[in-house]
């Protein structure tokens, strides 16, 4: 039998080794814009939607305090006396991976609230156009001269008069003042 060499064996080990290793503990995976898989150990960046988080810690979560009163009263206590004076309070950054992970869950539930109410201006705004061009052409019929008709409640069709004309068109007139650029 042939002796191999010792960098080949010891090479094969190590792959063999690295392999099976189980991944590393608080590590995040998501799927980037390309449809790549991306593994890290900090937080996908906030670009990246929730639905392609694929795993972020556990543990972490765990083994955070629930309670933030709790966490305060066994941090170690001082007074403002027992602080340096040039010491200022650092900006609170989280530390842990829970505190990383509800920083992250909390700016994409803060971006789907964002997003939500740009939705909802989006449509506020297209219906403000769509009344404003419907009550410009109001106002073209109105101004025309041409007979005008409106149906009433039994379903009879009769002519608008002047009286009546000259008080829709008042109103057309304070509506387009008010809610559009005549």
């Amino acid at each position: 039998m042939k002796a191999r060499p010792l960098c080949l064996t010891s090479l094969g080990l190590l792959s063999l080794a690295l392999l099976s290793a189980p991944p590393a503990a608080g590590q995040y995976q998501w799927r980037d814009d390309s449809g790549r898989m991306v593994f890290s150990d900090q937080p996908p960046p906030t670009s990246v939607p929730l639905n392609r988080v694929l795993r972020a810690p556990q543990q972490a979560a765990a083994a955070a305090p629930a309670d933030p009163a709790a966490a305060a009263a066994s941090a170690p206590s001082g007074s403002a006396s027992d602080r340096p004076s040039h010491a200022k309070a650092a900006p609170s950054a989280p530390e842990t991976l829970a505190d990383k992970e509800m920083a992250f869950r909390k700016r994409m539930a803060e971006r789907a609230e964002l997003q939500k109410k740009d939705r909802e201006e989006r449509e506020k705004a297209k219906e403000l156009a769509r009344d404003c061009e419907n009550s410009r052409g109001e106002l073209h019929a109105l101004e025309s001269g041409a007979p005008i008709r409106r149906t009433t409640a039994a379903g009879e069709r009769v002519y608008v008069g002047e009286q009546e004309r000259q008080q829709r068109l008042a109103a057309v007139r304070k509506s387009l003042a008010e809610h559009c650029r005549i």
